[in-house]
């Protein structure tokens, strides 16, 4: 939420992680650790032709509103049949709310690249999917009252009156509904900030880290399953930047929770930026300089990825999502000494690394700044812009642009420029693509 504020504010359209995939060679992995040769996927050699396209928004003519007999506060949209659809991989955005509102939303088909305009009866302030089959749309502005909660039913196109349960995190924040009970948290108070949990049986908090041991907790993560938490730590005191921007440590560790007691931690001579990722329970990945490196709990070892680092000399790395395939790992790039910036998949076993956005034209000199994958890993959408980079890194932009990207066919769709399809909404309080039936 305090990120999201801050742009708000700056209306600075970038991306974020935010939290956060397949390159075009297949490359060998460069372990620091003596491993087994990893088994390699082939990977073909043979050149292929890269598609680009502008589209241009066909606005659906405005609905005419058919009040039902047994609802009067109930109406009813004409919509696409390949928005009614729930197998459809579709973007849905505000279109055109330069204000922070509007009136209209957008969906996008990622397979056919067709786009529609719809005209609601009343205007949107926060939205989310619901389901594969629902959105909600909520009136109303942050830190005020919500006025009115309205869902649409995609597959029949009916808008009714809805309430205000089970928000998306961030939007709960937006209106200050959000489950306030926090299981841990960092003390930021303490001239050597600590992790602490609460005891849900005593509802009270102890020291997960000793905060007299001279080191730093900067941040930290939870295992899917919540039995680890990976923490940043940093020698010495520590006092948090007022601003929001990169944080980086010296050291890794990782506790398992159901005893508190510390399984594994290793300490570097160069930085290691405060963003962790959990591939799955047994996995942790951290970032030292520009190379990730993965702690393997069960084995208390590490490795690190040479393969990336050689790739993407003096960029910065950026984790991403989690992938639903945990053998593969998404992350973002981007190098201000040769302005390129881009958004790759790394196989962990095969040593495969592969960069849809590199393979287009278009998008060379051109950094990425934000991204979503679609549920099925087919699609990409990206926020990508030829000055700036992803925020925490930079807070400027010339005229960031939208795009997506079918990654098996190679071809990308232009759809314009990020304030008309309102970028701070698509990548931050929703998930833009549709969920899975």
């Amino acid at each position: 939420m305090y990120k999201c504020a801050i742009r708000r504010e700056i209306h600075i359209f970038l991306a974020t992680i935010l939290p956060m995939l397949v390159l075009i060679s297949c490359q060998s992995t460069s372990f620091e650790t003596a491993t087994t040769q990893p088994i390699f996927d082939p990977v073909s050699t043979e050149e292929s032709h890269t598609q680009s396209e502008i589209v241009v928004p066909s606005r659906t003519p405005s609905p005419t509103l058919t009040p039902q007999a047994s609802t009067p506060d109930t109406n009813s949209l004409e919509l696409p049949i390949w928005v009614k659809s729930p197998l459809s991989q579709i973007v849905l955005f505000k279109y055109d709310a330069y204000s922070g509102r509007s009136s209209e939303i957008g969906f996008f088909n990622a397979a056919s690249g067709e786009q529609a305009i719809i005209k609601l009866p009343f205007e949107i302030y926060q939205y989310y999917w619901k389901d594969a089959k629902h959105i909600v749309f909520l009136e109303g502005y942050c830190s005020e009252p919500i006025v009115q909660v309205t869902e649409l039913d995609i597959s029949q196109g009916i808008l009714s009156p809805s309430t205000a349960e089970n928000l998306p995190e961030d939007i709960a924040q937006c209106y200050g509904l959000e489950d306030k009970t926090e299981k841990f948290k960092l003390d930021a108070t303490l001239l050597e900030p600590t992790i602490e949990e609460l005891d849900p049986s005593s509802n009270t908090w102890f020291r997960l880290t000793d905060p007299n041991d001279g080191i730093s907790d900067i941040h930290f993560e939870l295992s899917p399953n919540g039995d680890y938490l990976g923490i940043v730590q940093i020698q010495g005191n520590y006092d948090f930047p007022e601003l929001w921007q990169p944080l980086f440590g010296t050291q890794v560790s990782v506790y398992h929770l159901p005893d508190r007691k510390l399984v594994a931690s290793f300490a570097e001579e160069k930085e290691v930026s405060a963003m962790l990722l959990f591939t799955d329970n047994e996995n942790l990945v951290y970032v030292r300089e520009n190379m990730p490196c993965v702690i393997s709990i069960v084995e208390k070892t590490k490795k690190c990825i040479h393969a990336i680092a050689d790739r993407f000399p003096e960029s910065t790395i950026i984790l991403g999502d989690p992938l639903k395939d945990r053998e593969k790992l998404g992350f973002l790039y981007f190098s201000n000494y040769l302005y390129q910036g881009g958004w790759c998949i790394y196989n962990l076993f095969s040593g495969a690394l592969v960069c849809p956005t590199d393979e287009f034209e278009d998008l060379k000199e051109q950094i990425v700044l934000n991204y979503a994958l679609s549920p099925d890993g087919n699609y990409l959408l990206i926020e990508y812009d030829d000055k700036g980079c992803p925020a925490p890194w930079c807070d400027y932009a010339n005229n960031p642009q939208v795009a997506v990207i079918d990654i098996s066919r190679k071809k990308i769709f232009h759809l314009g420029d990020s304030d008309t399809y309102q970028v701070i909404d698509i990548f931050g309080y929703p998930k833009p693509w549709r969920p899975s039936p």
